[in-house]
C-alpha cells in the first residue's frame, strides 16, 4: 500500500481516504487489500468499480489497480487507472508523481511528454503550498516529500532528455539525486549515461559506481557494463 500524501488543505489526501457506506462495500474493499498477486488484484478492483462507482474508497482501489498493472509491465492500463484515481483525488502528490514517471518512462510522444511534465510540475507546486498535519512527524514528512519531489524531478529529466535537452536533463537528475532520501540506482545510472554523453567521464564513472553500490539487481549489471567500457573498476567512490 502506498504512503499517504497531502493536499492544499493540509489534510491527508491519500486515495485511501474515505469510508464505505455498507458492509458489502467494505468487504469488497477488504477483499482487494487481501490480494497479493497483481492478476488477482485487477479483477477484484474492477468488480468493486462496477458495483460502487461513487464510493469514497474508489480512488484507493484504482491506486491499487495502477500498482498491479505497473508490476505486470502494463503501463497503458496503469496510467488509465491512475488518471481515474486522480479524478477522485486530484491533488494527490503520490498519484501525480507515479503517473508522470510512468508516462515519461514509456512514451516518446510529444503530447504524452507534455502531460507527464504537467503532472510533475503540479506535484512540485503543491508540495510547496501544503500545511503539514500535526499528526505527521516532521522527519517523516521530509522523507515523504523528498521522495515525491525527487521522482518529479527525475520525470522532468526524462522529459528533457526525450526532447533533446541534455543540459536540462542533467540539471533535473542532479536535483533528483540530491533530494532522494534513499539512493535510487536508476537515477544514478541515468545521470551517469547523461554525463557520458556530454564527455564528463569522471562524473559518469562516479554515478555508475554509485549505481553498482546500490546492489539493484536490474541496474547493477548495466552500470557494471558501463564501467567496464569506460575502463573503470566497479568500486564505489
Amino acid at each position: 500500500m502506498l504512503l499517504a500524501v497531502f493536499g492544499l488543505n493540509g489534510q491527508p489526501q491519500s486515495p485511501s481516504t474515505g469510508q464505505a457506506k455498507s458492509r458489502e462495500e467494505y468487504d469488497a474493499y477488504l477483499l482487494i487489500l487481501s490480494k497479493s498477486v497483481p492478476k488477482e488484484v485487477i479483477p477484484a478492483a474492477e468488480n468493486f468499480e462496477r458495483q460502487w462507482p461513487s464510493s469514497e474508497l474508489l480512488a484507493h482501489v484504482l491506486e491499487l489497480k495502477l500498482e498491479a498493472y505497473r508490476s505486470l509491465g502494463d503501463s497503458s492500463n496503469a496510467i488509465l487507472a491512475g488518471e481515474r484515481a486522480l479524478k477522485a483525488a486530484p491533488d494527490n502528490l503520490l498519484l501525480l508523481t507515479n503517473i508522470a514517471y510512468i508516462i515519461a518512462s514509456t512514451s516518446n510522444d510529444r503530447q504524452q511528454l507534455a502531460r507527464a511534465e504537467h503532472y510533475a510540475r503540479r506535484e512540485l507546486e503543491l508540495s510547496t503550498t501544503i500545511r503539514i498535519p500535526k499528526t505527521i512527524p516532521l522527519t517523516d514528512w521530509d522523507e515523504i516529500s523528498g521522495q515525491q519531489n525527487s521522482t518529479a524531478h527525475a520525470t522532468l529529466g526524462l522529459v528533457s532528455y526525450k526532447r533533446g535537452d541534455i543540459a536540462g536533463a542533467i540539471k533535473e537528475f542532479e536535483t533528483a539525486v540530491k533530494l532522494a532520501p534513499v539512493p535510487d540506482a536508476a537515477q544514478y545510472y541515468r545521470l551517469g549515461k547523461l554525463y557520458r554523453v556530454t564527455g564528463n567521464k569522471v562524473e559518469a564513472i562516479r554515478m555508475f559506481q554509485r549505481a553498482v553500490a546500490s546492489n539493484d539487481s536490474t541496474i547493477r549489471p548495466l552500470a557494471e557494463s558501463e564501467l567496464q567500457s569506460l575502463g573503470s573498476k566497479h568500486g564505489s567512490n
